[in-house]
């Protein structure tokens, strides 16, 4: 009986109509060397083959980063496929957000594709972007309705054509459709939300909403604590951590010696966040002769690496200038320069410096660049 309602299900909610354009999934790259520069572009119609294929990209996805990025725009589909791409996202630690992917321009030997187009991810796709454990959305881009069968759109909603045993399957659905929600940390009364906007419209989640039904899980916002002082040997530094990870830590100073200031940001990275090895990291950072925070301020590679215990401590030199420009910055971010290409498998590597949206008292970090050790 079970297996049967289950097939009478998929029939059900699996329509899609002939013309609708399967969903495609494309590894693409804007061309820099960010975290988050590289992403699976996911657009089309979901279908039942749509799940396979979204773990095949998710799979292939390899070393690029600790974790994938999957960008949708979507006008749905079948709503158990949906939930299972969602189950996938979670599977996988994906991140997520909304936008279209077009080509910004093209070289003789590679695409450079632009993600400044807004998108929408609408019905089961937006199903399928709740799975993600990091969601980056704005308003009018996630959008809900009903779930509805073929039925109710080609003999009109008040057919009197529905059986007990459809009743029985509306009630499973919704059984199925609140244990995902919740398995997902999403306020479960989006539910009810839903269930009041009619199948031929689409109801598109405002701020407030996003944040009322914990939607908003933006790695931005959430990745970094705000600045802290902490007492270190005869002075202070600053420092903010990785909510993450609750290890990744990230370090700035100076110190002051025979009338010299030298001016520091040290990263603290946990072994178990990293998939390489110490002496591949240390090759990778040690193999280029500049690096760059934030992209623009320029460092050397005059730096310190080391591994003692379970932890990794990385230290740059840096200028006066490019500290207080950190002090003053939301983020800190390691990379090349904008005119360089990062290898795909290096970006493990210079993800480890990752830490933004970085908020709270910004005059805390400058009191240590003026107190120096």
């Amino acid at each position: 009986m079970m297996k049967l309602l289950l097939i009478s299900i998929l029939l059900i909610i699996s329509y899609q109509s002939v013309q609708a354009k399967e969903m495609k999934f494309l590894m693409v790259s804007n061309g820099g060397n960010c975290y988050g520069c590289q992403w699976i572009s996911a657009e089309g119609d979901i279908t039942e083959e749509t799940p396979k294929k979204l773990e095949l990209a998710l799979k292939d996805w390899g070393g690029r980063s600790n974790v994938p990025t999957v960008r949708f725009h979507s006008s749905g589909g079948s709503l158990l496929a949906g939930l299972k791409m969602g189950k996938l996202l979670r599977k996988y630690k994906a991140e997520a957000n909304i936008g279209k992917t077009v080509v910004e321009h093209e070289t003789s030997t590679r695409k450079i594709y632009d993600d400044g187009e807004s998108g929408v991810c609408l019905s089961s796709c937006a199903y399928a972007f709740l799975g993600a454990e990091k969601r980056l959305v704005g308003k009018n881009e996630l959008g809900f309705h009903q779930f509805y069968d073929k039925k109710a759109i080609l003999k009109g909603f008040f057919s009197q054509e529905f059986t007990a045993t459809d009743r029985m399957i509306d009630q499973f659905l919704t059984g199925i459709i609140v244990e995902y929600l919740d398995q997902m940390g999403i306020d479960i009364n989006l539910y009810t939300l839903i269930t009041t906007i009619p199948p031929q419209k689409i109801h598109y989640l405002s701020e407030a909403e996003l944040k009322k039904y914990e939607i908003d899980k933006n790695s931005l916002n959430e990745t970094t604590t705000d600045w802290e002082l902490v007492a270190y040997q005869k002075g202070l530094v600053a420092e903010v951590k990785s909510n993450e990870t609750n290890y990744r830590t990230a370090r700035l100073y100076c110190e002051s010696s025979n009338d010299s200031t030298r001016y520091y940001l040290t990263a603290i990275i946990p072994n178990p966040y990293l998939n390489q090895s110490y002496s591949y990291i240390k090759k990778v950072l040690m193999s280029y002769k500049t690096l760059t925070l934030n992209d623009y301020y320029i460092i050397k590679t005059d730096l310190y690496l080391s591994k003692r215990k379970h932890k990794y401590t990385i230290v740059f030199e840096i200028t006066k200038e490019t500290a207080i420009e950190l002090a003053k910055s939301e983020n800190i971010s390691l990379g090349i320069g904008k005119s360089e290409n990062l290898p795909t498998e290096y970006f493990e590597a210079f993800g480890i410096i990752s830490f933004g949206k970085i908020m709270g008292d910004k005059r805390l970090p400058k009191i240590t660049l003026n107190n120096c050790i």
